[in-house]
């Protein structure tokens, strides 16, 4: 059995800092061996609903 290592996107929701308002968006994600992990390639990397990048991100949950 082999697994496909490569990087990705999940749907996640998230709250900017200074903000209370939840947003839906995507985390970037490397997924390695059929798990979803961060890089240094990956960390703090999130896009909103129209794909642009979004800075400064406090909390967020993966909806995988």
């Amino acid at each position: 059995m082999s697994f496909v290592n490569k990087y990705d996107t999940v749907i996640c929701l998230y709250k900017i800092k200074g903000s209370e308002v939840i947003t839906r968006g995507y985390k970037k994600v490397y997924r390695k061996n059929g798990f979803l992990v961060d890089d240094l390639t990956t960390i703090n990397v999130f896009f909103d609903e129209e794909k642009q990048r979004i800075q400064n991100v406090n909390q967020y949950t993966l909806i995988d």
